[in-house]
């Protein structure tokens, strides 16, 4: 993996990368176990954006992916391969979770008939629709966890229609003649300002910029883009865990301001990528190469939600060991035969293509 630290690199998959990944997604599980059960989820003091530490593992989540998703882009710097790539990624996972929550999670927990659970047309929309990304209004399989505090099925889907329009922006906008570093930089600094309200106060933008789920989803993108951007300047800004350091320490500080969030982008990927490249590998024995973040994260929401249905308990501790205790086989199922299968499948298919082109 092409990178610059204090330290000579390190072979590729011989990081931090997977251990931080399934970090983020067991903090999205956690905070989400007090959602579950009708409490507030717990604030970040490490979100400069004063976020929960959900949305802390979001960021770092996005961090990681702009990071990774440039440097696949400059080793293969085709359209349809690069989005061969990404949907070979994203969409396998994510079809057969959204099949599994309508066909097993549904029946199990609706209060409506099975007859009138099967008749509805959402039933068999939902899996079609979130695995689309499409955004629309309620398409919720009928009944479903309705019988819970928490009345709905998978609020974490909301990040990967953002992920992918991240892909889609960063591969446009790498595609024009505008050099690299400056497109990135200059997509992070946009980003950065449209995602905070107080920027926007006196200009026809301050109704979408109040939206918080818009400010959101925009300060997850200029993250995205500022992880981007510190790919394509390792040569310039090398990763130090020292440095590293004070950039969290600022990034705690910021937070207690009012302009905290538009830190957040420039400062949260090098601490996130200093920790995955800058510090020592972590052993993971035989574990190195599977990446459980991805199915956590999918199966987290409706998983949590099942606890409770079985359960009835109002302790999200509880919620979370028993779902983290469900989530970990979940996962490693997902990776060992749907994502890693789907990843070479890709793989494969990228293979012949250029075979046959040669």
């Amino acid at each position: 993996m092409a990178y610059v630290t204090s330290r000579p690199p390190v072979p590729s998959r011989l990081n931090n990368f997977d251990v931080l990944r399934l970090g983020a997604a067991l903090l999205v599980v956690g905070t989400h176990s007090f959602a579950v059960v009708a409490q507030p989820e717990p604030a970040s003091i490490l979100d400069a954006s004063r976020g929960t530490w959900g949305h802390f593992g979001v960021l770092i989540f996005f961090s990681i992916s702009g990071y990774l998703i440039a440097q696949s882009w400059q080793r293969d710097p085709l359209a349809g391969r690069y989005m061969l790539k990404r949907a070979s990624r994203i969409f396998p996972a994510l079809a057969v979770m959204t099949v599994i929550t309508a066909a097993v999670f549904g029946p199990l927990t609706t209060d409506v008939t099975l007859r009138e659970y099967v008749a509805s047309p959402n039933t068999w929309l939902y899996p079609i629709v979130k695995t689309a990304l499409f955004v629309p209004g309620n398409v919720d399989p009928p009944g479903i966890f309705h019988a819970v505090p928490y009345d709905g099925v998978n609020p974490s889907l909301w990040t990967l229609p953002v992920e992918f329009t991240c892909y889609t922006v960063l591969m446009i906008v790498l595609l024009t003649r505008v050099p690299p570093l400056v497109a990135t930089i200059a997509l992070t600094v946009g980003a950065t300002a449209l995602s905070e309200p107080a920027l926007w106060a006196a200009t026809p933008l301050a109704g979408l910029t109040a939206n918080a789920l818009f400010s959101q989803s925009i300060l997850v993108m200029a993250t995205f883009f500022g992880g981007a951007a510190l790919y394509l300047a390792r040569a310039r800004i090398p990763l130090h865990a020292g440095v590293a350091a004070l950039a969290l320490i600022a990034l705690v500080l910021v937070g207690f301001t009012p302009w905290g969030g538009l830190a957040v982008p420039f400062l949260m990927p090098y601490v996130v990528l200093s920790a995955a490249l800058a510090l020592p590998v972590l052993p993971l024995g035989r574990l190195r190469g599977w990446d459980l973040s991805y199915a956590v994260y999918l199966y987290g929401f409706p998983v949590q939600q099942y606890v409770v249905h079985l359960t009835q308990t109002d302790s999200a501790l509880v919620v979370f060991i028993l779902a983290t205790v469900a989530l970990i086989p979940i996962a490693a199922l997902s990776w060992r035969y749907v994502e890693k299968p789907a990843l070479e499948w890709g793989r494969r298919r990228l293979r012949r293509v250029a075979e046959a082109t040669a």
